[in-house]
């Protein structure tokens, strides 16, 4: 709808009588719904239209025709859709007429996403697209098998930023339906504006939040100019917080203390009420917020521990017990648990998976229904106090992508939340999402959150890479999992190179831990590691836990990065040696890369040629170099060497262990924002060399940075064939 006609459309709802504005509201925007209009093959007109959906005029209720949908095989699920423009924040109901003959409901014989059933798609563009899908709702309402026409009624809000809608009206299953007389019709305008923060679950050691307004422009010309008072509701007490932000763009944005929110575990409501350019008071909006310390084994940088050490988890879901021994050999140490129907099951299989040596990841939830649904919470409170205390639990999953989930209601992540910190103070909570642009709503919800966005074929260099920055660069630092592709879905098999390249994707955008999905039955009914996939995970896990200490704590000081639109590269230093780690994001084309330094490398994991000091890696391949296999560090004395230096000299002292022929040189570093980089290398001199009398070397004038930057220098020594014998102390010039 347009600005002014809507605006005109709400004008008159605001004058007008009860009824009229009922009348408006429920008037049906869905073209053809009775499906008496046909085209060729007896397909309905107006409607995109799969196999097996017809018109046919046997089975209706009013009109010449209704909708058949039939399947006779799983999988086909037969369905119509239309497009259809919608207003954000409102809220629809779809009615019609639906006849099910056969087809059993999901978990009454009919298995996952069984039903009849309408479907909605939201989206942020039009056309819709793939590209502007944010949400799906699979199953509005389900209707029951019945021998007569029933009533079909579901309700459904349209989310902030959503203007179009696709809606379904189909079968998942096996069996025979019909649909007639369909509407769909606006029956809640929506209010002025709606809010957010930048957390739910706020931890103990922030000190500010963010609240941010969004005015509803699109249906109301008088917010575009307002302004917003913000405040905290502790019950019945209001805390401003600050007044009169002006609304710009259709946004409202203001931060706040934490302090406010004086007691730990404990629901505050940050709330904004929004006054229209001229002055008047609409609507007052409020939403849920906590503080809570955060669980005992996850560091404020987002590292967990065990034991009060650094752990670093490999992940495995879908492995039975009997898989346990085989799937340590690729360093796998955390499974996911199955779920079941009586606390004892849960108790039993943490025993053998802690008798195993591994973690577990227990799932807390049931019927794709969070933990703390209301068909669920009795029976997982009783889970938790019966297996709190085992301490092989690394988190509690209380839901699995809920945005999968046709009961996806953030209440009830906030209750699952709640429940499991109230009776497990220090076990993390667990939650999963495949869809980037869910991804921030999502970790507000957990401690622990596991991103599983599968390329599926698609962008399978890049895809990982892209998604699992949303959740790293997150304000609130929360331990950040990555689970690859590693079966056959979608039709896409990845390759144990492909997988590793998911997984290297994840771990250049500083996740804390890697997994796979899955291991049993991944490809063509056989486990992982009975497939030519895991020899790749095998050798991938012995670097890995090298790999976390670089690119997830920082333990090892990373060299030099680079981060391009078609390379990925970091060099760091474990003790005396370097390596570098490349990945080349391409499809279909070589990557390159030249060394800093005239060095040797020799090539460890993945597929990389060296020609002179230029690394080329293959389309969508990866290396591991060692670059500087070092002996101990000597020392080093400056001359000349200040600041304000444009050029210097470094000379380094040293008794060589072997007589010849040497080269020295030296290199000048600086620090940017934390990371060394290199400026510059002096020519290599050549040096003669007797074992076990010391000589001193003096190297070219050397370039260094105009800088406030701490500055570094360091001497090398080498054999001539370029074997390193050592390299000398570093000196830092400070002042």
């Amino acid at each position: 709808m347009k600005k002014k006609y809507l605006a005109l459309i709400l004008s008159l709802i605001l004058s007008a009588s009860l009824f009229s504005v009922q009348t408006w509201a429920e008037t049906n925007i869905i073209p053809h719904g009775g499906f008496n209009t046909i085209t060729l093959g007896n397909r309905p007109y107006g409607w995109n239209v799969s196999e097996g959906a017809v018109c046919q005029s046997e089975n209706k209720t009013e009109g010449d025709n209704a909708l058949k949908l039939t399947a006779d095989a799983a999988g086909l699920d037969p369905f119509v859709w239309q497009q259809i423009e919608v207003v954000e924040n409102s809220t629809y109901t779809i009615r019609g007429k639906v006849l099910n003959e056969n087809v059993p409901p999901e978990g009454v014989g009919g298995g996952y996403r069984s039903g009849v059933t309408a479907k909605v798609d939201f989206y942020t563009a039009l056309p819709t697209s793939e590209d502007s899908l944010v949400l799906s709702h699979h199953a509005l309402a389900l209707a029951s098998i019945a021998s007569t026409w029933q009533d079909y009624e579901a309700s459904f809000q349209v989310p902030q930023g959503v203007v179009a809608i696709r809606l379904y009206f189909r079968l998942y299953g096996v069996g025979t339906a019909y649909w007639d007389e369909v509407s769909l019709a606006m029956t809640e305008t929506p209010p002025t504006h709606s809010i957010d923060s930048d957390a739910v679950f706020y931890y103990s050691e922030q000190e500010t939040g963010t609240i941010s307004l969004y005015a509803n422009t699109a249906f109301f010309d008088n917010v575009e100019s307002g302004r917003a008072d913000f405040f905290l509701r502790d019950g019945d007490r209001e805390i401003t917080i600050e007044k009169s932000v002006p609304v710009s763009g259709g946004k409202a944005v203001c931060s706040f203390p934490l302090s406010l929110m004086e007691k730990e575990k404990t629901r505050y409501q940050l709330c904004a009420t929004l006054f229209d350019s001229t002055g008047g008071e609409r609507d007052t909006v409020s939403i849920n917020v906590y503080r809570y310390p955060r669980p005992a084994c996850i560091r404020s940088d987002g590292t967990y521990l065990a034991f009060g050490k650094p752990f670093y988890p490999v992940v495995a879901y879908h492995a039975d017990n009997m898989d346990y021994a085989k799937i340590k050999e690729a360093g796998i140490n955390v499974v996911q648990m199955g779920a079941y129907r009586q606390a004892s099951g849960y108790v039993n299989m943490l025993k053998k998976i802690q008798g195993a040596g591994l973690y577990a990841i227990v799932p807390l939830y049931l019927d794709r229904k969070a933990a703390f649904h209301p068909d669920n919470a009795a029976f997982m409170e009783e889970v938790i106090r019966a297996t709190r205390d085992f301490p092989n639990i690394y988190a509690y999953a209380v839901m699995d992508e809920p945005y999968n989930s046709p009961y996806n209601d953030l209440a009830f992540l906030e209750a699952s939340y709640v429940n499991v910190r109230r009776l497990a103070p220090d076990i993390p909570v667990y939650l999963t999402e495949t869809a980037k642009r869910h991804f921030g709503t999502v970790l507000k919800y957990c401690d622990v959150f596991c991103g599983d966005p599968y390329p599926v074929g698609r962008d399978t260099t890049t895809k990982v890479s892209d998604c699992m920055q949303v959740a790293t660069n997150s304000q609130t630092k929360k331990h950040i999992l990555h689970l690859a592709q590693a079966f056959d879905y979608g039709g896409w098999a990845p390759t144990g190179s492909e997988i590793v390249h998911q997984s290297l994707q994840a771990l250049f955008e500083g996740v804390h831990g890697v997994g796979y999905f899955k291991i049993s039955n991944a490809y063509s009914g056989k486990p992982l590691y009975d497939t030519d996939r895991w020899q790749s995970l095998v050798e991938f896990g012995t670097f890995l836990p090298d790999l976390y200490r670089v690119f997830s704590t920082g333990e090892y000081e990373t060299v030099q990065e680079v981060r391009g639109d078609s390379l990925y590269m970091k060099t760091f230093q474990k003790g005396e040696v370097l390596y570098m780690v490349l990945l080349n994001r391409r499809e279909a084309e070589e990557a390159s890369h030249s060394l800093p330094y005239a060095y040797p490398a020799d090539l460890l994991y993945g597929s990389g040629t060296l020609s002179g000091n230029l690394v080329t890696i293959p389309p969508a391949g990866y290396a591991i170099y060692k670059l500087i296999p070092t002996a101990s560090f000597k020392d080093i004395r400056g001359s000349s060497v200040t600041k304000d230096s444009i050029a210097c000299k470094a000379l380094a002292s040293f008794t060589p262990p072997s007589t010849g022929t040497g080269i020295f040189f030296a290199a000048c570093y600086q620090w940017v924002g934390g990371v060394k980089e290199l400026v510059s290398l002096s020519p290599e001199k050549n040096i003669s060399l007797v074992a076990g009398e010391p000589i001193s070397a003096e190297s070219e004038r050397l370039l260094l940075p105009q800088t406030d930057n701490p500055i570094l220098l360091k001497c090398f020594v080498w054999h001539k064939d370029h074997t390193p014998i050592t390299q000398a102390e570093s000196l830092q010039i400070k002042e």
